[in-house]
């Protein structure tokens, strides 16, 4: 982002089962957002963190329903930002919000045998 020069980052674990997307803070200003909005879509699970520059602005990330297991947060400061004017996003959080402590998360896949 032109405004730090802290990074910003976003992983993608993908499985025949399940696909788990971590959004680090403020992905939602890079020029690689509408890229990972098709990623977020397909997720079953989104965790927005805390790595990169502090947020600015409100976020939105698509998500279809039936696929979306739980969406969690950094920590309150994050969840802030979410953008609950959209329905389906707001939907999303009431019925699978989490928060988690600092920078750690585990995601827990089912892999395929």
């Amino acid at each position: 982002i032109k405004r730090s020069t802290h990074p910003t980052l976003a992983i993608c674990i993908e499985t025949k089962a399940q696909t788990a997307c971590y959004i680090g803070a403020s992905f939602h200003e890079t020029n690689y957002r509408t890229v990972w909005g098709n990623k977020t879509a397909e997720s079953s699970v989104i965790a927005f963190g805390s790595h990169g520059p502090k947020l600015k602005t409100r976020y939105f990330y698509p998500t279809e329903q039936g696929v979306l297991e739980q969406i969690w947060f950094a920590n309150e400061d994050v969840a802030t930002y979410a953008d609950v004017s959209n329905q389906a996003f707001r939907e999303a959080i009431s019925e699978s919000c989490s928060t988690f402590g600092g920078d750690y998360m585990r995601f827990h896949l089912e892999l395929d045998q």
